[in-house]
């Protein structure tokens, strides 16, 4: 089984079936990896604990109206990272676990539920009609059917968190209400609107890596016998979150669509202050305010404009940034008090910061 997952990558961790058999995800090219070559077996080492979350999952998708079953599983079965329940693995690990708890299992499953809710209702809000690769639900099924799956899929995963005591539960909300925050702050640029660098990160850090703090948090608060390491944990979460927005915001303008699994420049179009949208704003004011003040786009333009970035100043200041990400949420493993701490696996979990930014391709679009 593992040797199996090893063979497909990490993508494939999103296509378990209840069989606990491996299957192939939708992205299967070479030119699909993003970085996912040099990581198969960081993420085959965690495989049996993966499987586990992932019948987790499934075992909650059910309902007595079939179509949110319906729902749920299509994008279930889309395939994924799983960078969260693997984050949440790795990090009860590092304190000496041999392997995960069921509480880690099952908590690490209510994480990538309320993750699944989040795409479904992003996908309403961006009116996109493709997820990895292939049709959305919401372009699928429609715009109510898949807004309550995604409420179902809220309330699915607060059951589960609530069954693990106060800690679980209250992080869980305040994670939660922390992402709704940060979909309502993130906005569009134009119209005379500025966003700060600073402003960005404190959206990123809500939007993004709340989820990637919960799932740090969690795990610490099981396995840390240093208490002081729950938060030292939660905020190397939230920083590697950070880092993982900053890669896919590159991503935006330098891969493509058999890359990216949809159109490459959706932000672009959509004026998101993204981290590369936002220091463009900040290097290029004129330029840029004249970009984001059009009513809309042709296909043409935002190519070019991608090509544009792609060799700007923007893209270096970008990557200085994500060198800030990656240093800093390793500077707090390397600070951590409990004395359980495990090198071999604070040395994985820096390899999953490595491979974060080992998205980014090489030869860019």
């Amino acid at each position: 089984m593992k040797e199996e997952l090893y063979s497909k990558g990490p993508e494939a961790i999103g296509q378990l079936v209840a069989s606990s058999k491996v299957t192939g995800s939708k992205a299967t090219s070479d030119k699909d990896d993003l970085g996912f070559e040099g990581v198969k077996a960081l993420f085959a080492s965690e495989a049996d604990s993966l499987i586990k979350i992932e019948q987790e999952i499934r075992s909650h998708l059910g309902a007595d109206l079939s179509l949110l079953t319906e729902i749920s599983e299509y994008l279930l079965q889309l395939g994924g990272k799983r960078i969260r329940p693997l984050l949440c693995c790795f990090s009860s690990r590092l304190f000496g676990q041999p392997v995960a708890s069921k509480e880690i299992i099952s908590a690490s499953a209510g994480i990538e539920i309320i993750h699944m809710a989040t795409l479904l209702h992003d996908d309403i809000i961006d009116r996109s009609l493709v997820r990895r690769h292939s049709e959305s639900a919401f372009s699928k099924f429609g715009q109510t059917p898949t807004l309550l799956t995604g409420d179902f899929l809220l309330v699915r995963a607060f059951g589960i968190c609530s069954r693990l005591g106060s800690f679980v539960a209250g992080n869980t909300e305040k994670a939660c209400v922390e992402l709704t925050e940060g979909e309502l702050m993130e906005g569009h640029l134009g119209a005379g609107r500025e966003v700060s660098l600073e402003d960005y990160i404190t959206i990123g850090s809500k939007k993004t890596a709340s989820l990637f703090g919960l799932a740090t948090a969690i795990a610490a608060h099981y396995c840390a016998s240093d208490r002081g390491d729950i938060e030292k944990l939660r905020k190397f979460g939230i920083h590697t979150g950070i880092l993982f927005q900053m890669v896919d915001d590159i991503l935006d303008i330098a891969a493509d669509r058999s890359m990216l699994g949809k159109p490459g420049g959706i932000d672009l179009r959509q004026k998101v202050p993204t981290l590369v949208n936002v220091l463009w704003t900040q290097l290029e004011p004129e330029k840029a305010t004249e970009f984001f003040a059009q009513a809309e786009y042709s296909d043409s333009q935002i190519e070019e404009t991608r090509q544009y970035l792609m060799k700007s100043e923007v893209i270096d200041q970008a990557m200085q940034q994500i060198k800030i990400q990656h240093q800093t949420a390793k500077d707090l493993l390397d600070n951590l008090g409990s004395p359980e701490v495990d090198p071999t696996i604070k040395a994985k979990l820096v390899e999953l910061l490595d491979y974060t930014v080992n998205r980014i391709p090489e030869n860019p679009a």
